[in-house]
């Protein structure tokens, strides 16, 4: 699975960074991004949370992106 943030969409609540620190972070400006596009297979429930959390629907998943084991 593959993360991606709309920087135009974000409101700089955070609830992203709380549940899942390992994948989005802030930048200099307090908008939401992910630190890495590619996520684990072990974070990907805590990511699907974050997406369903953001009420500006900032997170956009690509479920179709498969990585190698």
């Amino acid at each position: 699975m593959k993360v991606f943030v709309d920087r135009n969409a974000c409101q700089s609540l955070k609830r992203c960074v709380e549940l899942c620190p390992e994948i989005f972070e802030l930048d200099a400006e307090g908008k939401a991004r992910a630190a890495r596009e590619d996520v684990p297979a072990q974070l990907e429930g805590r990511v699907r949370q974050a997406a369903q959390a953001c009420s500006a629907g900032a997170i956009q998943l690509d479920k179709h992106s498969f990585q190698q084991p």
